[in-house]
């Protein structure tokens, strides 16, 4: 069926469609117009409060993570970190009491060198080379008992594909890939030649033996090379160069071995690395607060704050000769953030007795009269040596979570509330929905007026079609009725 639209303006003449489409568009273009200033300007709010929940949830977790697991409390440390250094386990270690120890021996794995050969590319014989890992004891006559541990013999064979001092290195490597407690292999060579080196972990649990069972070359005849490689109680071929050992020190009188210099299980929540012995020389480990991390942690806040409040600033001042105005200028949710913003320097974020600093303001944090924080070092300095423990609180207070919301972290669950989409006090989402509604329904009258438009139009190209042709027939008859003939 033809549609109704191609026969506007056969009766006429006119351009039909032209009419219908600056009829419908002067309707809908200046309302469609205010819509999109409206959804213009919701979008710059959207925007707007965006950034600064952005702002201060960036906020809220830099503090959170600064604070996490007591990072900023009592922490353990040691008096001379070039012997003992100190760390806490697991945050903070407020119940710590000094700890006197002394360093009498460093955990030390078992290092064996063999005899020198030409190069790295000489060839090492062939067969198979064992490393069994186990405890060796001397006999006080120059050699060893053994007793093998728990892990399993390691096995590498040499053929004719890696018969070199590099391809046993390599092997020996490879075969305990990803094995915390490897014996390392490796070359040194020097003017003389190259020679294997084989380290094993550290403590005296960790000694080694090396075993070799000799191959046979393409004639059968045995290989006996790999027995340069031999260390055992019975026979040895490799030398000694250091001997494995456990740790040793002195705690508070107490003689303690660990197999490593590395360990946690000493002192509750407190992680030491021995670094060097030193016999005559007593370290303390101890709680100690990190006066300076506090202090950061404070200057750090309010660079934040002011951050945060500058952008909540920008987007309500008002219009200039030179600026338009803020986004959000008279938003209630931001005048009502920004004035509580304001107010968190006085607002009680730590609770303790009399005297103890529990508001920002204690801190030596001012508001200048723009609004812009400042820090009094001095009142700081003071208040983190007297109160240190107090001021730790306030930095925990503030994003706290849960029943009880710290200062930041109620600040920041009511400005998410009212800005939270679908919710219903969230004026920007409902603007939007709004918008969009007006949108569809403006878009639905439109099709509708259109279509009655196009109705009374092709009703009247009806009429004028029927008329040009009443027209036309009298035409006719008339030039028919002047005919000379008639």
């Amino acid at each position: 069926m033809v549609s109704i639209l191609t026969t506007l303006g056969v009766g006429s003449g006119l351009d039909t469609t032209a009419i219908l489409d600056a009829l419908v568009k002067a309707q809908h273009d200046p309302r469609d117009v205010a819509l999109t200033a409206r959804a213009t300007v919701n979008d710059a709010r959207i925007s707007g409060v965006s950034q600064v929940n952005s702002g201060l949830n960036g906020l809220i977790g830099a503090l959170s993570a600064r604070t996490v697991g007591g990072a900023l409390g009592p922490l353990p440390s040691s008096s001379d970190p070039s012997v003992v250094a100190a760390s806490a386990t697991s945050g903070a270690t407020p119940l710590l009491d000094p700890i006197d120890l002394t360093v009498t021996a460093l955990a030390a794995g078992q290092t064996l060198v063999a005899g020198i050969v030409a190069s790295p590319a000489a060839p090492v014989g062939l067969g198979t080379l064992t490393l069994t890992l186990g405890t060796a004891t001397s006999d006080g006559h120059g050699g060893f008992g053994f007793a093998g541990g728990a892990a399993a013999p390691i096995t590498v064979a040499i053929g004719a594909s890696n018969n070199s001092l590099t391809g046993l290195r390599d092997a020996i490597n490879a075969a305990q890939q990803g094995n915390a407690t490897a014996v390392v292999a490796s070359i040194i060579a020097d003017a003389s030649g190259a020679r294997l080196v084989l380290k094993g972990p550290a403590g005296a649990a960790s000694a080694f033996i090396v075993t070799t069972d000799p191959g046979a070359d393409a004639s059968g005849v045995a290989d006996p090379g790999l027995a340069r490689f031999v260390y055992a109680p019975a026979a040895s071929t490799m030398t000694v160069a250091a001997a494995a050992h456990d740790a040793s020190l002195i705690i508070d009188g107490v003689a303690i071995t660990r197999p490593t210099n590395h360990f946690s299980d000493l002192i509750d929540g407190v992680t030491l690395d021995l670094r060097k012995v030193s016999p005559g020389t007593t370290v303390t480990i101890a709680a100690t607060r990190d006066g300076d991390g506090l202090k950061s942690a404070i200057r750090d806040l309010v660079g934040a704050l002011n951050a945060v409040a500058a952008t909540a600033k920008g987007l309500t001042h008002s219009a200039t000769t030179t600026d338009p105005a803020g986004a959000l200028i008279g938003d209630a949710t931001m005048r009502r953030f920004q004035q509580q913003l304001a107010a968190l320097t006085s607002s009680v974020v730590g609770g303790g007795p009399a005297g103890v600093p529990s508001r920002l303001a204690d801190l030596g944090i001012t508001t200048a009269r723009d609004g812009t924080l400042s820090v009094d070092e001095t009142r700081l300095g003071v208040a983190v040596a007297a109160n240190p423990d107090a001021v730790e609180k306030m930095l925990v207070g503030l994003t706290a979570s849960g029943a009880t919301k710290g200062a930041l972290t109620a600040l920041a669950a009511d400005f998410a509330a009212v800005t939270k989409t679908g919710d219903a006090s969230n004026r920007y989402a409902r603007e939007t929905t709004a918008i969009a509604r007006e949108r569809a329904t403006l878009d639905a009258r439109m099709t509708t007026y259109r279509a009655t438009l196009v109705a009374q139009y092709a009703a009247m190209e009806a009429a004028v079609a029927a008329s040009k042709s009443t027209q036309a027939f009298l035409d006719e008859q008339i030039k028919a009725w002047n005919q000379p003939n008639n």
